[in-house]
Formats: structure tokens, C-alpha cells, sequence
């Protein structure tokens, strides 16, 4: 049943694998191509949300800086004052959008070529391509925006570039409203019971794996290779050396391996030093998107660390488990949170299988699963 089994999971998380990260990182520029973005969604309607990367906030970050500039800059152009330091910031600020722009260049041009590679429908290919050239289209003109406000030969028509460059950025970025504080419903409380407790037993574990359903946290399965954890082997077998969906040995990842002198204590300590924790579940982005981002879930740093000691011919493998943390490295896992009850909510909000131990009335630690290598 094995292999059997593994080829047919394959064949049916293929799909929505590749739909997840065509969908996550096209998230990223959601504010560029609402046409397009409202067709992956009609299209996609069941799949789950995506989830937030660091390259999404990055660049959030940037947008609503360079709108606070733009605003700014013409206020004092109005009033005519003085705006060199508004056109200096920006110059810095332009500097880190084309950083920004290049590395989504790089992203977006992987998902075309992991489109081709599993043979998807033409369909997919069209509206990935036409969502790349809107948000091509549409980063050139902002880039343009700020180039003509840093030339234009005039205060007068640097305010009229400046309200320009405004006008454009506030009618395809909407900035991300705050929610209203409501005193009856605050964000930290205790989970409504939506999450699945963890499993804590072997077979648990296995009949997961060989007989049901696919977990699916933001359009997310469990890797591959996670199959072949479920025994201990005495010695190590080809898989454990090679690629795989979730698991890609990419020239970026060789390099790093390679730097950190293809050492497991030197590329341990770098994962664990330099990914950032997300209290999210199941496998959303892959080593390379997990290097890229520079954050990932248990899963996914596991796949980080899979790939970087697989590029160094070091075998490697996923194990999975539950295991049982104090709840205060529990709370300053998931963010620095200051009360139990946030740091369940969080975990709840990711998907993470989870269960409150309580003692003497108040929660000492939590059971979760988890994944490592």
C-alpha cells in the first residue's frame, strides 16, 4: 500500500499545491490587478485563505509609507515650502521597491515554471501571465511617478507629479483598515473549540497518514516525503536525498548550504537563528519560499532544513508528533503574547492541533503538534 498510496496522494495534492502558491504570492499584489485577483477568487472560491507573507507586509509597509510621502511632500509643495528631504526619503524608498519589485520578478517567474512543469490547464497559465503583465504595468507606473517628482524642474510641477503619483497609489492600494475594538468580543479568548485536538498516539498518527483526507490549512497538504516518517529506519534511503514538492533543492538553497560549509551544526543554527516562527499548520510555502520570506510553520522550516541538508548530501527526514511546551515559551513562541489565553487564540487562528493543560485552575502548558527533522 506504500508506494501505491503515495503515488496517489500525489496525483490528488498536486493541484491544489500549486494553486496554493501561485495564490500566495499573486496575494502579494492584490492591490495591481483587481480583475485579476477577482478571477482567481470566483475561480478558487473554496480554497482557504492565504496566508500573510513577509513579502506581503513588506511591501504593505512600503505603499502605505510612500502614500504618507506623497501626501506630505504636496502638502508642503502647497504651502511652498521646502521638500528636498521629502525627495530624498523617496529616493530611498524607490531604492526598496525595485529590491522589492525584483524579488517578486524572481517569485513569479517559479510559479510559471512550476506551472509548466506539473502540466496544468492553459487556463491557469493565462491568468497567471495576465495578472504578471498588470502588475508589471502597474509597478512601471508608479516607479515612473517617483522618478518624474524627483525631475520635475519646478515646485509647481513637482506638486502636480506628486498628486499624480497620489491619486494612482490611493486608487489601487487600500490600506488595511483597523477592526473596531469591541468589548464583548476581544481577540484574546479562549478557541471555540473549531481546532482539532492533537493526536497522541501512534496510530493515531498513522491512520492519519494512510486513511484520511489531506489536512488543508490555507490550501496546504502534508508533504510527500512526511509519509515516509512515520518508522524509524535503522539507515537511510535515496527519498531522503532527493526533491520533492514540498522539499526543493534550488541553486539559492546549494549556495547556502555550500556557505555554511554543508555542516548540520552550521545549517541547523542557521535555520533556527534566522526563520522566524509562524503559528500557522500544515505545508503553505516549501523550503525555497520559507529562505525567501525569511518565516515559516513547523513544516515548513522542517522542509527548509530538509532541503539545505539534502543539498549537502546529508540524509534527512521529517518526523511528526505531539509534544507538550510550557505555556510561557509557548507565549513567546507565538509572537511575545502576555496572557495564556492570547497565545491559545493564535494557535487556534493558525490551525495548529492544540490542547490547554490546566493546572491549579490556571493553563501550565499546551500540547500541539508538531514537526522537525
Amino acid at each position: 500500500m506504500g508506494n501505491q498510496y503515495i503515488s496517489l496522494f500525489l496525483k490528488r495534492t498536486v493541484l491544489m499545491k500549486s494553486l496554493a502558491s501561485s495564490v500566495s504570492v499573486l496575494m502579494v499584489w492584490l492591490f495591481v490587478y483587481p480583475v485579476a485577483a477577482a478571477a482567481q477568487i470566483q475561480a478558487h472560491r473554496s480554497s482557504p485563505a492565504a496566508v500573510r507573507t513577509s513579502g506581503e507586509d513588506e511591501l504593505a509597509d512600503l505603499l502605505n509609507t510612500l502614500e504618507t510621502q506623497f501626501a506630505k511632500m504636496e502638502a508642503r509643495l502647497a504651502q511652498d515650502q521646502d521638500s528636498e528631504a521629502e525627495v530624498s526619503e523617496l529616493r530611498t524608498l524607490r531604492k526598496r521597491l525595485t529590491q522589492r519589485h525584483q524579488r517578486a520578478r524572481k517569485q513569479f517567474a517559479r510559479i510559471e515554471q512550476r506551472l509548466k512543469n506539473k502540466g496544468l490547464p492553459d487556463e491557469m497559465m493565462q491568468r497567471h501571465e495576465e495578472a504578471v503583465t498588470t502588475y508589471n504595468a502597474e509597478m512601471k507606473t508608479l516607479l515612473d511617478n517617483l522618478d518624474a517628482i524627483e525631475a520635475a524642474p519646478t515646485p509647481a510641477a513637482r506638486q502636480a507629479r506628486c498628486r499624480q503619483a497620489l491619486e494612482h497609489l490611493r486608487a489601487k492600494h487600500k490600506r488595511q483598515p483597523r477592526p473596531a475594538l469591541d468589548p464583548n468580543r476581544l481577540p484574546f479568548r479562549v478557541p471555540d473549540g473549531n481546532v482539532r485536538t492533537p493526536k497522541v498516539t501512534r496510530q493515531a498518527f498513522e491512520t492519519w497518514l494512510h486513511l484520511s483526507e489531506p489536512i488543508r490549512v490555507a490550501a496546504a497538504e502534508v508533504p510527500a516525503g512526511l509519509l515516509a516518517a512515520k518508522r524509524v529506519r535503522p539507515a537511510p534511503i535515496p527519498e531522503e536525498l532527493a526533491e520533492s514538492e514540498a522539499v526543493q533543492i534550488t541553486d539559492a538553497i546549494r549556495t547556502l548550504a555550500a556557505q555554511l560549509n554543508h555542516s548540520p551544526v552550521e545549517i541547523y543554527n542557521w535555520v533556527r537563528n534566522h526563520i522566524e516562527f509562524m503559528p500557522t499548520y500544515g505545508s503553505i510555502q516549501g523550503a525555497q519560499m520559507t529562505l525567501d520570506n525569511r518565516k515559516g510553520n513547523a513544516l515548513d522550516t522542517a522542509s527548509l532544513l530538509i532541503a539545505l541538508l539534502r543539498a549537502s548530501e546529508i540524509p534527512a527526514r521529517y518526523a511528526l508528533g505531539t509534544v507538550e511546551i510550557p505555556i510561557a515559551q509557548v507565549m513567546n513562541w507565538v509572537g511575545g503574547v502576555t496572557v495564556p489565553e492570547a497565545a491559545l487564540e493564535v494557535l487556534g487562528q493558525g490551525g495548529i492541533p492544540s490542547t490547554a493543560l490546566v493546572k491549579g485552575g490556571a493553563i501550565r502548558a499546551v500540547q500541539i503538534e508538531h514537526a522537525w527533522v
